[in-house]
């Protein structure tokens, strides 16, 4: 953004530089606090969260007039602003400007009948980007004519910024107090076609004559002037078609209406190259969601990175590279794909440069960044079966007759009386049948045959990764018995 010293308005004293200052925000791990934007360097800023209205103001120390306020914006710019003072004593703020648009990579002149103030505040109400608000600097200023008081306790008379063109007779020799080319700034990429470029002026002599705008590149030097400053002293260049370079440079030169000319600083290493970067993600030991991102890019200066397509931070490439800690959210049992993509702002704010990368974020807490060759035997149960019985053909026991006799009546003879011939009965033999024992055939049964047992199935598996990656590879098994087995992965079927 130009020199430290290029950016002050000549012979006069920024009443808030390195006083304290404070902010209602400032973006978490940025480490971007409030004092940066009073530091009168233009390489730090003050970074506020992504939310609406934010703040800051300073302590000018003790009572002074001020008049004239500047605000150099980053990419992230306020849209719309409000100024406050507060005098020494009191506890309220008195307006002094409000709904000022905001300017993209650009600063803020205001100018205002003089106010006596201990304490200065601006109020963004709403931000230009989807960013917080990104502050360069902040100014303030007291114009009284150089050489007189700086700071009137109890004026009788409100000070009014004199700016009263030099008389005729009176011949100007100073040239503007004032140029500073505002964009592109050093090591910008121009693009590939019309960019635009801006400047600051101003002189308290006879005036501001005319801005030139000198353009530097391989083809020469191209001049283009602007007579009027209607909404700031602006001009246009046509970058088409010049080869590829990155050494362009571009200044500015203002020249007041007695001719006087005076040079601002100069934006050197101005490039039409198209940014270009690489991300690398290197996952945190024993972490699934946790790790850096590494970056390597064609252009230094702040990078800004999302998340999902969500705001994230802004990254300082130095020497083309920076490293940024991550930490990915986790959903619980599942694989979420998240991607981190980075980009260079640049006037317009088109994104030149996005590379994704995915993280798989599977609950595997044993995962490592290099795949490794595992081998894991994988225990199978042995299975104890239980014989099937084989139909076989239901013998049906004939009943072997080991003895078998018909029982034969045996005579027994009975004597029966007969009578006598003195009339005595005479006995008469009668046969009674006694059974003889009968012999029972008593069946044999045969045996039924006992089955032979066969071998429990069992195998082994060993899983071998293909190189260079997690998840493909070959599994090599032995089993027994031979045949047809059947294979799952996770639970479901998968092959024979």
């Amino acid at each position: 953004m130009g020199g430290i010293g290029s950016h002050l308005m000549a012979g006069y004293q920024n009443l808030i530089k390195d006083h304290p200052a404070s902010a209602s925000s400032v973006r978490a791990g940025s480490g971007n606090g409030p004092q940066k934007a009073n530091d009168g360097n233009m390489r730090t800023r003050w970074e506020s969260e992504y939310s609406d209205p934010q703040s800051i103001e300073f302590d000018l120390d003790y009572e002074q007039w001020v008049d004239t306020i500047i605000v150099r914006s980053e990419f992230a710019y306020p849209k719309w602003f409000n100024v406050y003072v507060q005098e020494q004593g009191k506890s309220t703020w008195a307006e002094v400007v409000k709904d000022v648009p905001g300017i993209q990579s650009n600063s803020n002149y205001i100018s205002f009948a003089a106010r006596k103030a201990r304490k200065i505040k601006f109020v963004f109400t709403e931000r230009g980007t989807g960013w917080g608000n990104s502050i360069w600097e902040i100014e303030v200023y007291n114009t009284a004519p150089i050489g007189g008081p700086m700071f009137t306790p109890t004026p009788t008379v409100t000070p009014q910024p004199t700016n009263t063109p030099t008389p005729a007779n009176t011949p100007d020799t100073t040239p503007p107090e004032e140029v500073t080319l505002t964009s592109p700034v050093t090591g910008e990429y121009l693009g590939t076609g019309w960019f635009n470029t801006t400047a600051n002026a101003t002189d308290f002599g006879s005036g501001v004559k005319k801005v030139e705008f000198h353009f530097w590149h391989d083809d020469g030097w191209e001049v283009v002037e602007d007579w009027t400053g209607v909404d700031g002293w602006s001009a246009s260049f046509n970058a088409t078609g010049l080869t590829t370079q990155n050494d362009m440079k571009l200044l500015v030169w203002a020249v007041d209406n007695a001719g006087n000319r005076v040079q601002s600083n100069v934006a050197t290493t101005l490039s039409n190259i198209v940014p270009d970067c690489d991300l690398v993600w290197v996952s945190k030991p024993g972490s699934i969601n946790s790790g850096t991102v590494e970056i390597t890019a064609n252009y230094n200066g702040w990078w800004r990175a999302t998340i999902d397509g969500n705001p994230w931070t802004t990254l300082l490439v130095e020497n083309g590279s920076a490293i940024a800690q991550v930490d990915l959210a986790i959903d619980s049992g599942k694989s979420v794909t998240h991607i981190i993509a980075l980009w260079f702002p640049h006037e317009g704010g088109a994104n030149y440069c996005a590379t994704d990368i995915t993280v798989d974020n599977r609950p595997d807490p044993t995962s490592t960044n290099t795949p490794t060759r595992t081998s894991t035997s994988t225990s199978v149960p042995t299975v104890t079966r239980t014989p099937t019985s084989t139909a076989t053909p239901t013998k049906t026991l004939v009943p072997t007759v080991v003895s078998s006799s018909t029982s034969t009546p045996t005579v027994v003879p009975t004597q029966t009386p007969t009578p006598s011939p003195e009339g005595e009965p005479t006995a008469t033999r009668t046969p009674t049948v006694v059974p003889s024992a009968t012999s029972t055939s008593t069946p044999t049964a045969s045996n039924t045959p006992t089955p032979t047992m066969t071998p429990a199935p069992s195998c082994s598996i060993v899983w071998v990764a293909n190189s260079g990656s997690k998840n493909v590879g070959i599994i090599n098994f032995t089993a027994n018995p031979n045949g047809w087995w059947n294979a799952t992965v996770d639970g479901n079927g998968w092959t024979d």
